[in-house]
């Protein structure tokens, strides 16, 4: 058995794309669709929860709420075709992505040396250059907010708990 691995004579891995049919040997994808999060459904999403939020604890919504929010989602926006399902996960990761992105922003407002618009970003322009290079080595995700804002501020404003957003 000297020069033989134990996956046999195959040349792919062991773990695959997908499921594999046995007669034809040919893989069956189980990706599933991407979801897709326009402004309208982060909006409707955001308004949900800033009315459980009676019932965040400890700075976080529990499972029971996120499952809420995806049958909420479900109920409003219907899949279209080829649309990934909003679960509950995936609306609790969008918000996770959300939060993240808050915390940059308002490190940005509260920066000195530039303007932080909401609808333009950092407006960073030839002067401001460096002040932009700088922050951006120092914060971590802050490089697409260059010119870019950030539609959900008040909202996330009420939703992220003031521990997180880097208060006491």
């Amino acid at each position: 058995m000297t020069g033989s691995n134990s996956s046999g004579s195959s040349s792919q891995s062991l773990h695959s794309q997908g499921t594999i049919n046995p007669v034809n040997q040919a893989v069956v994808s189980t990706c599933k669709a991407n979801t897709t999060w326009g402004k309208e459904h982060v909006k409707e999403m955001l308004d949900f929860l800033i009315d459980k939020l009676p019932e965040m604890g400890d700075g976080e919504f529990k499972m029971q709420t996120w499952n809420q929010v995806a049958v909420h989602m479900r109920s409003k926006f219907p899949l279209a075709e080829g649309e990934g399902e909003r679960t509950a996960e995936s609306c609790r990761s969008k918000f996770t992505r959300l939060k993240e992105d808050f915390v940059v922003v308002k490190a940005l407002k509260s920066a000195s040396g530039f303007h932080f618009s909401e609808e333009r970003g950092a407006c960073i322009m030839l002067e401001t250059q460096d002040t932009w290079l700088d922050f951006v080595k120092h914060n971590q995700g802050s490089s697409k907010f260059r010119n870019k804002g950030f539609d959900f501020y008040d909202e996330m404003l009420q939703l992220v708990p003031h521990k997180a957003q880097g208060k006491g």
